[in-house]
């Protein structure tokens, strides 16, 4: 499978004289037509690292590592070459999708304006486009809502909109950040239903991040599990659900129904709840885990592979 995206060894640090540390010796492909999610809690370095993709960190970001889409380096380029990508062949969709539209605008004018920047169409052409992306996710009288205010919709219809601005240049991968997140269950599904329905008709790449595992399995091909920003667990998205092998993994797997399963997993207790402060030295995850022992602290477990296309990151293993 060709590879679209390859990230090697991403480090993003915020600060100065004590720098943070979101996101450290992150290494991921990502291959054309797959689905990959990212899971992990508030503050794993998920959104971080998505937003780094299409270069959209504060100025007080320190990037060290490799981004390169379709083999050429993307991140450091200049201003110029970036507005090629982003929205263009790289789109994102984002949970806040009140704040991610002008209010002032009509949403029908702002896709148009996407298209008209990015695809070189007059107004005429761009507004014809800009009507079909609304159709083409489900919305109704495409027409009538063209011309809408985003006060004027529910958050459904809104984040409907989101998604047609993003595949409106019919990007090559698309950047998914909690999109379900502020919108209730049955809307998710069709929300969901949706992305995964433009996916096979785009033939898309997705990078897909949520807190719902659930959400995960259904939509993924392969799985990220982020702590502390780092990578924990990463493979195939049936085997690591059917066999967490990180104690962190386990832990968020262990209260969720999997598809299928008649009961839940064994609960795994943690030790601690989640401190941002990272840990300098060792595993990152030795402070809540279960297993924990002297050599977690001394030693930082390097990814790899105990099984094909299941890597993980644990001394135990």
């Amino acid at each position: 499978m060709s590879k679209i995206l390859e990230v090697k060894n991403l480090n993003i640090a915020f600060g100065f004289k004590k720098p943070f540390k979101a996101v450290e010796d992150v290494s991921f492909n990502l291959s054309k037509g797959k689905t990959l999610g990212i899971v992990g809690e508030s503050g794993s370095g998920k959104s971080v690292l998505a937003s780094s993709i299409l270069s959209l960190l504060p100025q007080n970001a320190k990037i060290t590592g490799d981004i390169e889409f379709m083999g050429k380096k993307i991140n450091g380029i200049n201003e110029k070459e970036l507005r090629k990508i982003r929205g263009n062949q790289i789109a994102m969709v984002f949970q806040d999708h009140m704040s991610s539209l002008n209010p002032v605008m009509t949403v029908g004018k702002q896709i148009r304006e996407v298209v008209m920047l990015h695809q070189k169409l007059n107004k005429i052409d761009a507004k014809q486009k800009a009507i079909k992306m609304l159709e083409l996710v489900n919305l109704p009288v495409p027409k009538k809502i063209y011309s809408k205010y985003p006060h004027e919709l529910s958050g459904g219809m809104r984040q409907r909109i989101m998604i047609g601005m993003a595949l409106s240049c019919e990007p090559q991968i698309l950047i998914c950040d909690e999109p379900t997140t502020a919108l209730d269950v049955t809307i998710q599904v069709q929300i969901l239903k949706l992305i995964e329905n433009l996916k096979l008709k785009f033939k898309i790449s997705i990078i897909f991040i949520s807190h719902d595992l659930g959400v995960i399995f259904e939509m993924a091909d392969e799985i990220m599990v982020m702590y502390a920003g780092k990578i924990m667990e990463f493979g195939n998205v049936e085997k690591i659900f059917k066999n967490p092998l990180h104690p962190y993994t386990q832990a968020l797997f262990s209260a969720i129904l999997i598809s299928g399963q008649d009961k839940k997993k064994d609960h795994i207790i943690l030790k601690n709840t989640l401190n941002l402060e990272r840990v300098e030295c060792g595993c990152k995850f030795s402070l809540r885990c279960p297993y924990y022992h002297e050599d977690c602290k001394n030693k930082s477990p390097e990814l790899k592979e105990y099984s094909k296309d299941h890597f993980c990151a644990c001394i135990k293993i």
